[in-house]
């Protein structure tokens, strides 16, 4: 099984990312800013990261460089 981590603040928006992807049988995590998306990445073996370049707290490209 394929482990995404879904990074986007709007939550309409992360909540139907995840319920597309989890019929095609991947375990999606959601994360709402940048901190948490950090977080996240380091507790769990993700395997690929959508990650909205916009964030609030720390920025897309801030999690990209971490």
């Amino acid at each position: 099984m394929t482990t995404l981590l879904i990074v986007e603040d709007n939550h309409k928006t992360n909540d139907a990312i995840c319920e597309y992807l989890k019929p095609a049988g991947h375990k999606v995590i959601p994360a709402y800013d940048g901190g948490e998306a950090i977080q996240l990445f380091r507790e769990n073996n993700i395997d690929l990261v959508v990650l909205d370049i916009m964030l609030p707290h720390v920025s897309g490209l801030s999690v990209l460089h971490e």
